[in-house]
């Protein structure tokens, strides 16, 4: 019960320093300036005659999971930073394979805004790519389950307007990745994150609309003063819902803050009584929410690309590949085939990106050249075989934790009468990862800020 007052009572020293506050107002007239562009429409598509062909479609889920926001709208900025995201991990996972990226690396300040420079090269013709997986979903909207027949809801472009259209949204793209850099430079938090974060709560109206038209009749009852209907069925599944968002929050930030701490020495060092000198933290959930988009990006892209192949192939040997492949049950979010091969690849890819970011034999040389050891395992391959087996450990707890946070709007798309918890599976697990780390990681910078000019005050 103590935990809010002391955070109430940070966030207001926070608020009053005024370095702190312009960063933050700055945040805010990016994400402003952000939504402004989420709201400029498309030429030539009616936003209301598209949210009637779509809905609550699952295929938009896709687009949740990789950039951040639903695609409800189809906008200057539909793709959202997905081109962005999706090439800062392929350049990730490529410094781990080509020796000279992985040499820019470890080169400090100089080689990470060259690794980022090829960063945002990357990304252009990503962009390009998803902009025109956009346009043959808007000429073809049924093959990713839109309403049958409303293949018009954008007649087929050719020449000028359809270079016009594709470069309109790849310009979008880019444009919301400089806001992000521009956030992260002057504002609080990483740009990226923190843009896929408010696009997801945009969604949060609409969403909540949905719950309270659930509620519309017991509403009335209990407007008219009949306050048994707070206790009716519907009011006791929209308690659930709150109940079940409120626990994975309380759930995600103790898991995401939660650190084994491995006692280290140090032999030119003194020991003082019976404590150690320092600890290596290895973080419970050290992969984050990465290994859930690598995991659902997997089982989505193939459903993408042969819709896409579908759209502009009518037959022929690649037209049939692309039928049979839109057909697997594995790629249907309503199957238990999906749900099980969802969890695996979470669980292999949360090993995987542990292994690249944690990397135990370097720690151990590391350990060694400062002339550092664990109490009780010795130096060189004793100590990775320690780690490695910490870090087996470890692993396995976040990756069935964030393997049971992003299955919960699978299981709900499963079990009938899912349609009730319209928060829950519009939003989804995944979601709230990455909104409550955005959040813990902008309050941790506020905080290390905050600190540092504490420090400076004292020169």
């Amino acid at each position: 019960m103590k935990l809010l007052p002391a955070f109430t009572k940070r966030l207001s020293r926070i608020a009053k320093n005024k370095e702190i506050l312009n960063k933050i107002l700055f945040t805010a007239l990016m994400i402003l300036i952000y939504r402004i562009m989420s709201g400029v429409p498309l030429p030539g598509v009616n936003p209301a005659a598209f949210r009637q062909v779509f809905g609550d479609n699952p295929f938009n889920n896709v687009f949740t999971i990789i950039s951040g926001g639903r695609l409800d709208q189809p906008s200057l900025v539909a793709i959202g930073v997905a081109p962005f995201i999706n090439a800062s991990i392929i350049i990730q996972l490529l410094t781990t394979v080509i020796p000279r990226l992985e040499d820019l690396n470890k080169q400090g300040e100089i080689g990470r805004r060259t690794l980022n420079q090829y960063t945002r090269l990357l990304t252009i013709p990503l962009s390009i790519v998803q902009s025109i997986m956009i346009y043959s979903i808007l000429i073809n909207p049924s093959f990713v389950g839109g309403v049958a027949g409303a293949n018009n809801l954008l007649k087929p472009l050719h020449g000028g307007p359809l270079v016009a259209l594709i470069l309109t949204l790849a310009a979008g793209s880019i444009l919301l990745m400089w806001i992000g850099e521009l956030i992260t430079e002057n504002g609080i938090g990483n740009g990226a994150s923190v843009i896929i974060a408010f696009g997801i709560i945009s969604s949060l109206p609409r969403l909540i609309l949905g719950e309270i038209n659930g509620l519309n009749s017991d509403w009335q009852s209990v407007l008219s003063g009949n306050y048994r209907a707070l206790f009716s069925n519907s009011f006791l599944l929209f308690y659930l819902v709150i109940f079940i968002i409120i626990v994975m929050i309380f759930l995600i930030i103790y898991v995401s803050e939660a650190v084994r701490k491995i006692a280290v020495m140090y032999a030119k060092r003194v020991r003082v009584g019976n404590s150690a000198e320092s600890y290596l933290p290895i973080k419970l959930n050290q992969a984050g929410v990465m290994p859930v988009i690598f995991a659902q990006a997997l089982l989505t892209f193939p459903q993408i690309i042969s819709s896409f192949v579908l759209s502009i192939k009518s037959a022929g040997r690649l037209h049939d590949w692309a039928t049979l492949v839109s057909n697997w049950e594995i790629l249907k979010i309503t199957s238990i085939s999906h749900v099980i091969a969802f969890i695996l690849l979470i669980i292999a890819f949360t090993y995987f990106y542990t292994y690249v970011v944690v990397k135990p034999e370097e720690l151990a040389k590391n350990l060694q050249k400062s002339g550092a050891f664990i109490p009780g395992v010795r130096p060189g391959n004793g100590t990775v075989s320690y780690l490695n087996s910490v870090t087996l450990k470890l692993t396995m707890f976040g990756a069935v934790f964030l393997a049971i946070i992003a299955i919960i709007p699978s299981l709900l798309n499963i079990f009938e009468g899912s349609q009730r918890f319209t928060i829950l599976s519009g939003i989804g697990g995944t979601s709230l990862l990455i909104v409550v780390g955005v959040f813990m990681d902008s309050y941790r910078k506020m905080q290390s800020l905050k600190s540092v000019q504490s420090y400076e005050s004292f020169r």
